[in-house]
């Protein structure tokens, strides 16, 4: 059972939801569910649940609900924001979430989402996982798992809530339900940076490196990188050694 809790101050979004997961979600343990940044707070440190369903808009007068999970120290949590505005689903990719649904919220998108989360928990949990050496990275995909060596793979590059993997020597990219910011936590740090929200590049595929506000790193499958230009100088520091 995946320990969930839900975040929503609307009763009939409350109500509505907690019946579609138990209906169409059976293997989700609902811990609780909260109206209030305070409430929820508690109820989230108290069951340290995988999964939380957060309003984004959360009308607390402590914070909204991208406040509340940038204040939650839980490893590997897992969030799922649902709002009635389109307006935060970048802010809320640029956290992780696993995805962003939108009120009222639509049966099939919440069974694709929650199908998101298996898939990150099998992955962070997979037996698979702890035999292989450290050197190799196997990514969900729909049909299950590719194992591929860390090595091989050029850059890696968001699209909502999916990572495109770009392996060399091949033509096809691997896309996988995993988001980004999760992917990077596996890519060995030494050879990866992220210069990019949406990009995550290996030093030993960088053909060149243009300077500019950020500056683009050209890498050996001719794709030019962009580094954004808060994350410049880090990079700098990294590709030489000093950081």
């Amino acid at each position: 059972m995946i320990k969930t809790v839900i975040i929503e101050d609307e009763p009939k979004v409350k109500e509505s939801l907690v019946y579609l997961l138990e209906k169409y979600c059976s293997d989700l343990q609902i811990c609780g569910v909260a109206g209030t940044f305070e409430e929820a707070y508690s109820l989230v440190n108290t069951h340290k649940p995988q999964l939380i369903f957060a309003d984004i808009q959360l009308n607390s007068p402590e914070g909204t609900g991208i406040d509340l999970v940038n204040t939650l120290c839980i490893d590997n949590l897992l969030v799922i924001f649902i709002s009635g505005w389109k307006d935060y689903a970048v802010e809320a990719f640029r956290m992780n979430a696993v995805d962003y649904l939108l009120k009222p919220v639509n049966i099939q998108q919440l069974m694709q989402a929650v199908e998101k989360v298996r898939r990150s928990i099998e992955w962070n949990t997979s037996v698979v996982k702890s035999d292989r050496a450290p050197g190799t990275l196997h990514i969900p995909t729909h049909n299950g798992f590719m194992i591929i060596q860390q090595d091989d793979i050029v850059r890696c590059e968001a699209e909502g809530p999916y990572t495109h993997f770009f392996i060399k020597d091949k033509s096809r990219k691997i896309t996988s339900s995993i988001n980004l910011g999760h992917t990077e936590q596996k890519l060995r740090k030494d050879i990866f940076f992220r210069v990019h929200k949406s990009h995550i590049i290996n030093r030993q595929h960088i053909l060149e490196y243009q300077r500019g506000e950020g500056g683009i790193a050209k890498m050996s499958d001719l794709f030019e990188a962009p580094v954004s230009r808060s994350m410049k100088e880090d990079f700098l520091k990294w590709l030489d050694g000093s950081q």
